[in-house]
């Protein structure tokens, strides 16, 4: 048995020794041919495909910084003051929330504290952007020689008295001007007021106004505890009675229906008191019917600047 193993062995490996032939060779060029090309196929696929998600990782890359940058843009300081002032005049200072503003612009509330600390400098913020308004209006008009904004046009004002000098008028002009642009605005924003009576002027344009408002009641040739009486009376007059027509309307949304009905509600209500207790509120109920925020702001302003005028003949 062992010998026939063995002789089998020795002529497989005799087999194996023995020259090829032509179509054996022929057969084993033409199989390593098609091995070759296979890989050389596979290493160019390879490198395809990695050149393909090299490109496709580039174009994720560019859109990612595309959008990072366009996010960028969106939360710039203006667009959050403008999406700010669209939601007070919607919604009114109390529904107010960071959050909201963040909706609107498609972005993080996280992303705001880099603008604000939180709703309360928000609001100062967009505060000083209307006085900037306000401040940037009256300048224009006085390029113009204009003495008040087309809000009241339907306003007649008064002239100077002949014992007034020419700096003097030309002072208590600047003033009005001033308080009539700023109370454009107040009407424009009814919350407007408000805010700035709770913040004072410790705000960059608020402070500012107060300056401009100062500097032109120096020139009335006051004394220096005159001038600061003078100057918070005309500042306090303008948010308190624009605080006062906010009241109205406490944002523009509210139905004009609704405010009326309250309104004949309150008269009637007045005209059924005593009117021998109240002769003065049954003698004037009738014209709270056709009540203008613009008349009533005007003559009151018209009163307290002919008062500083007066004080400049002394």
């Amino acid at each position: 048995m062992k010998r026939l193993i063995g002789y089998r062995i020795r002529r497989v490996e005799r087999y194996r020794q023995r020259p090829l032939s032509n179509d054996v060779r022929l057969l084993e060029l033409r199989s390593n041919i098609e091995r070759s090309s296979f890989s050389v196929k596979r290493r160019g696929w390879l490198i395809r495909s990695r050149h393909a998600q090299q490109r496709k990782d580039n174009r994720s890359e560019a859109v990612t910084m595309a959008r990072r940058s366009a996010r960028r843009a969106v939360l710039s300081e203006e667009s959050i003051i403008r999406v700010a002032i669209a939601l007070l005049d919607r919604d009114g200072a109390d529904k107010l929330t960071l959050r909201k503003i963040a909706s609107e612009l498609d972005a993080g509330v996280a992303s705001l504290y880099w603008y604000a600390s939180g709703k309360d400098q928000l609001l100062a913020m967009v505060s000083d952007e209307l006085i900037r308004r306000t401040i940037a209006k009256s300048e224009e008009l006085e390029q113009h020689g204009l003495l008040a904004p087309d809000a009241f046009s339907e306003v007649s004002f008064a002239e100077p008295h002949s014992s007034t000098s020419d700096v003097a008028a030309e002072a208590l002009a600047q003033i009005r001007r001033l308080l009539l642009c700023l109370f454009e605005q107040m009407i424009e924003h009814r919350w407007l007021a408000l805010q700035l009576m709770n913040n004072g002027p410790d705000q960059w344009y608020a402070l500012r106004f107060w300056e401009l408002i100062g500097r032109q009641i120096q020139r009335l040739g006051l004394h220096k505890r005159e001038e600061l009486f003078a100057t918070n009376a005309v500042v306090n007059y303008a948010s308190g009675i624009g605080a006062e027509a906010s009241s109205h309307t406490v944002h523009k949304n509210l139905d004009p229906a609704e405010t009326e009905e309250d309104m004949h509600a309150q008269i009637n209500e007045w005209e059924q008191l005593d009117p021998e207790e109240f002769p003065f509120v049954h003698d004037i109920v009738e014209e709270f019917t056709e009540h203008d925020d613009i008349a009533e702001y005007s003559y009151g302003l018209e009163l307290l600047l002919g008062g500083l005028e007066r004080q400049t003949w002394k």
